[in-house]
């Protein structure tokens, strides 16, 4: 059960200047893994003519759109071949490699392309109406030159595109899904500001973005990336004068597992050879191969907000790769399992058995103000003012400390 920020009638409220102390939000675990990940519809033009490249579906009528995978994880924005083949979207002629999840893989270049997005909350039959879109600038896609034959194809919009918005995803709710690839798009809306957000259940973060391509000229589009800093794993398996220092994590809406590398992991105590994993997973992703990786359980996944309080996940799962190490040395990478509908047990030809909703109602990447913001409409946490201590009498889910 989720331990939620609960404020109880209080035996009584005392106002005194102090030094500020920090809150502890503590919920258990979600579930190790998801299929459920942000997206939308995109379509494609030329960007000198104005007309929308488009294909023919398997019935023989004319298509021009495919599902998007809104993805804080990605450098840049992805087309699968058979998107390319099937719109006939013109290439330069240059490659471009790129590293992910999957090892090193090289892309052709698509020649600056517009972009047309629709929210997924069209559904499969609005996104046949061109009139649902909106244009989002001009890119030069990664372009794939062969697709999965794990997963099928499947397209990414990356950070350049995200980094000038804020994405709204509601996470509980799937307007549309798909077998193949076999992802559900949790209903998403990029928006030009952040709304005006309730007063209480609210958890903001600090994103800091940062540049992940070593080339300082790339032939295709790229942006940052988004990394939540200051992450902890505090653990039984090692005293508490033992335990690993803060690091920072990737931010990564185009995850389905929350991962560590094997380094932080036997850094934060666990056991890789003689300590049984207590789940295991296929992950895909760029770089083409697919990588087996091992979850264990850690006591306490911690993400520290704004405002110096804390963010606590007890008993998360974390996924360790059975080897080598993350794209970019990262530690970890933050996963939607976390904060959307997720499962432990799958079923190879029907899928996901026991998968359960989020608590969280919404959540907001805001690349504009460098803040991921986490809405949990059952909780009535708000923050402290930022010089004074509030000391209440009868909160056993807040902890306090200097």
């Amino acid at each position: 059960m989720v331990k939620r920020t609960l404020l109880p009638a209080l035996c009584f409220a005392l106002l005194v200047p102090a030094v500020a102390l920090s809150v502890e939000v503590r919920y258990a675990a979600p579930k190790p893994q998801c299929t459920y990940l942000p997206g939308g519809f995109a379509a494609l033009a030329d960007p000198n003519t104005g007309q929308v490249y488009q294909g023919e579906d398997i019935l023989g009528d004319p298509q021009f759109s495919s599902p998007v995978i809104f993805d804080t994880g990605a450098s840049g924005v992805l087309m699968s071949e058979m998107v390319r083949t099937a719109f006939g979207i013109p290439l330069t002629g240059e490659t471009f490699e790129d590293i992910g999840i999957g090892g090193t893989e090289t892309f052709d270049v698509s020649r600056p392309t517009r972009l047309l997005l629709a929210p997924n909350s069209v559904g499969p039959t609005g996104a046949d109406i061109i009139g649902n879109y909106s244009p989002y600038g001009e890119y030069k896609f990664q372009v794939k030159q062969t697709d999965s034959l794990l997963t099928g194809p499947f397209d990414i919009i990356g950070t350049p595109v995200l980094r000038n918005h804020v994405m709204h995803v509601q996470p509980n709710i799937t307007p549309y899904g798909s077998f193949y690839p076999p992802i559900d798009y949790m209903q998403t809306t990029l928006l030009t500001s952040l709304p005006t957000l309730p007063s209480q259940g609210v958890f903001r973060f600090p994103l800091v973005y940062e540049d992940f391509i070593d080339d300082p000229n790339p032939p295709v589009s790229v942006g940052q990336n988004p990394m939540l800093p200051n992450v902890r794993i505090v653990d039984s398996r090692k005293p508490s004068d033992q335990q690993s220092s803060a690091r920072s994590w990737l931010f990564d809406t185009g995850a389905s597992v929350t991962i560590i590398g094997e380094d932080y992991a036997l850094d934060v105590g666990i056991d890789l050879v003689n300590e049984d994993p207590v789940a295991e997973v296929q992950v895909a992703g760029v770089g083409g191969d697919t990588r087996l990786m091992f979850g264990y359980e850690v006591d306490e996944l911690i993400l520290p907000m704004a405002n110096g309080d804390e963010f606590i996940v007890e008993n998360a799962v974390v996924f360790v790769p059975e080897s080598g190490v993350l794209p970019a040395d990262l530690p970890g990478i933050i996963g939607m399992n976390l904060i959307a509908p997720a499962f432990s047990q799958v079923d190879p030809f029907i899928g996901p058995l026991d998968t359960t909703p989020t608590v969280f109602s919404d959540w907001y990447v805001d690349s504009l103000s460098n803040q991921f913001v986490l809405i949990d409409p059952n909780s009535t946490y708000v923050p402290l003012p930022s010089t004074l201590a509030i000391m209440l009498i009868g909160l056993p889910m807040l902890r306090r400390r200097r």
